[in-house]
């Protein structure tokens, strides 16, 4: 757990070393159990490093014991994030649709501890894809959780992925509601001290301001954001972070 926290507060790499840490010393401890716990929580967090290989060998390892052992919990958990992984893999395999089913039938069990987890990792994938109607879908699903359970930890990014679906269907007044939805994110990850969450609302509001002809607020939105990470500069977030503070001085 300490690995999705650490991960949240702007610390990848403290985050991925010390879940490397708890895989080992579950596989010291050598009880099937720990070892699936500890295979699950790596999974995730190495999906939203945007890592999917790595992350689908600690789903697989997880899926593998939860075969072996009867762990229906993790067994379910794990099989989602092997589906968005694989998809994230080889988009041509499509599994997103199959994964979506699953996991309404788990949630339709009334499980909903740290579902909105796996609703924001799955509805990235239905948008990359540009599949607007089942992003949406599972978005709302997300977001309604939030509001059901009070699980609010991925609510800035459940919120900053329905500002993408309406920048990706475009049309009159698109700026306007997304440009809202952002602010909302950006805002709900401050409080949290999110700073992972941050930084991606703060990459998308960036790139909506640019797309404005507004280079220097969109250069003053996110850099002092980027500029705050002492870590991670080689993950996919700050990688894009950097490359559109680079594209904004260019303009300026």
């Amino acid at each position: 757990m300490m690995g999705w926290i650490l991960w949240l507060l702007g610390y990848p790499d403290v985050a991925r070393a010390g879940s490397g840490a708890t895989l080992q010393r579950a596989e010291a401890i050598g009880r099937p159990h720990t070892q699936a716990y500890a295979a699950y929580y790596a999974s995730v967090l190495h999906a939203f490093c945007c890592e999917p290989s790595v992350a689908r060998t600690y789903a697989e390892r997880c899926f593998g014991l939860s075969e072996e052992h009867g762990f229906g919990h993790w067994g379910n958990l794990s099989r989602a994030v092997r589906g968005i992984c694989a998809n994230q893999l080889d988009p041509s395999s499509d599994p997103l649709a199959t994964v979506s089913s699953e996991l309404a039938e788990y949630v339709g069990t009334g499980y909903l501890g740290g579902v909105t987890t796996l609703y924001a990792l799955l509805a990235q994938e239905f948008l990359e894809e540009h599949q607007l109607a089942p992003a949406r879908e599972i978005i709302s699903k997300g977001l309604e959780t939030v509001e059901r359970t009070s699980e609010r930890f991925f609510e800035a990014e459940l919120l900053r992925l329905k500002a993408r679906a309406l920048v990706i269907e475009g049309g009159p007044g698109v700026s306007t509601d997304a440009q809202k939805l952002l602010e909302e994110s950006l805002a709900i990850a401050q409080s949290q001290n999110a700073r992972s969450l941050e930084l991606r609302a703060a990459t998308d509001l960036a790139l909506l301001t640019r797309d404005q002809g507004r280079f220097a607020d969109a250069r003053d939105l996110l850099a002092p954001v980027y500029d705050r990470f002492t870590e991670g500069v080689e993950t996919q977030d700050l990688k894009e972070a950097k490359a559109l503070l680079d594209d904004l001085a260019e303009r300026l």
